[in-house]
């Protein structure tokens, strides 16, 4: 997949533009999560480390909205009222499937800062698509709040006041519904 990729972006970047007109591309096969959020199935809430590691990769596959909704109804069921730190790990494959759709490769969440990192600067095709120029009119509207960074040729955004993954997840969502200009 990442191969594809490479090549709808890169190499073969305006045959894909022309086919592909209208469509929502993808530009990367998947986003990593890093953070020092607590992000977690405490052990009081799900006694069994067998249990907690089968819950965990079951939410790591999950990429529909519906099956996210569907996993928390059953914890609720199972094992009561879902602890805060849960909270937050619930939203992670929302985070990471959002990020994707906007072409950032990694998402750090540390200090209340997000950093989101972009993809290489040979992609041509993001860094002049609909989905980059939605990052760079969020950077225009918000400019106390976001930092450009370059670092070793990488390019990513620093974003203030990112205290939790709900605040991260709402500020994706908010970037992805803009209209780029």
């Amino acid at each position: 997949k990442e191969s594809v990729l490479e090549l709808k972006t890169e190499e073969f970047a305006e045959e894909f533009d022309e086919l592909a007109a209208g469509k929502t591309e993808e530009f990367v096969a998947d986003c990593t999560i890093e953070s020092d959020l607590e992000l977690r199935l405490p052990a009081d809430y799900v006694p069994q480390e067998s249990e907690r590691i089968s819950l965990y990769r079951e939410l790591d596959s999950m990429e529909r909205e519906m099956d996210i909704r569907e996993f928390r109804s059953r914890l609720v069921d199972r094992f009561g009222k879902i602890p805060y730190e849960t909270e937050e790990l619930l939203r992670i494959p929302r985070l990471r499937r959002m990020a994707r759709r906007l072409g950032i490769e990694k998402v750090v969440l540390k200090q209340g800062t997000m950093y989101i990192y972009f993809v290489g600067d040979d992609n041509r095709a993001y860094y002049e698509s609909p989905m980059f120029g939605r990052l760079i009119q969020f950077l225009q509207q918000n400019p106390r709040l976001v930092r450009i960074r370059e670092i070793n040729g990488r390019r990513s955004f620093a974003i203030s006041d990112v205290p939790n993954t709900e605040t991260a997840t709402h500020l994706l969502d908010t970037i992805l519904t803009l209209t780029p200009a």
